[in-house]
């Protein structure tokens, strides 16, 4: 029970265990910062998660379509040209060293060279395979359906003075930073075709 004191005029009220009855207060609770928030941490949070959960699926459906890309083309050299089977499969074993050493730009000139002077000579060869190879995963037509991998449009070349279905010529007007992407695209493709040209092409020539 609270007791009273009387001192010259002067009451004072004392309460036991030093309690005293709460102050009410009509001060909004809400932090003015919060005011200006649209949507709750738990929103954000469900939509990060979606847009990483997204980016996950497309990074996994691009490397089964690289993966089946580079199959089908070694099954291809595999099923068609029995004779070169061999030079293939060295080209393709030291194809990503080359690219890390030279730069993908010569790397790829190299490979011109080289089909244009077999050709004359014999026909088809193991380098010109591999520029058409990579110049059918990197070069895409306007009718193409667009893709979130790497690659290089004819419309990005469109007012060049290049020829857009030539593959070196492609790769020297790309800009800087493009370069780069698309000579990493390639280091990871030609790693898939060096792996299934390893198991799948004949060390010989002419054998299987």
């Amino acid at each position: 029970m609270a007791k009273t004191n009387k001192k010259k005029g002067h009451q004072k009220t004392s309460y036991p265990y030093s309690k005293k009855p709460k102050e009410s207060s009509n001060k909004s609770q809400i932090a003015p910062e919060r005011l200006t928030v649209t949507g709750s941490p738990i929103d954000t949070k469900e939509d990060t998660s979606k847009n990483e959960n997204t980016k996950k699926r497309r990074v996994a459906e691009v490397n089964d379509k690289r993966t089946e890309a580079a199959y089908d083309k070694v099954k291809y050299v595999l099923e068609n040209y029995p004779n070169i089977q061999k030079d293939f499969r060295s080209l393709a074993r030291s194809f990503p060293t080359m690219v890390h050493n030279n730069g993908l730009s010569a790397t790829i000139a190299f490979l011109k060279v080289k089909k244009e002077d077999d050709v004359e000579k014999k026909g088809e060869n193991q380098h010109n395979l591999f520029y058409e190879i990579l110049k059918d995963w990197l070069i895409l037509d306007e009718s193409d359906q667009p893709v979130s991998r790497i690659s290089i449009s004819k419309n990005e070349l469109n007012g060049k003075e290049s020829d857009p279905s030539d593959l070196l010529e492609a790769i020297v007007q790309l800009p800087r930073d493009k370069y780069r992407m698309v000579t990493k695209e390639v280091m990871v493709y030609t790693q898939w075709i060096k792996r299934f040209a390893e198991g799948m092409l004949s060390k010989d020539d002419g054998s299987e």
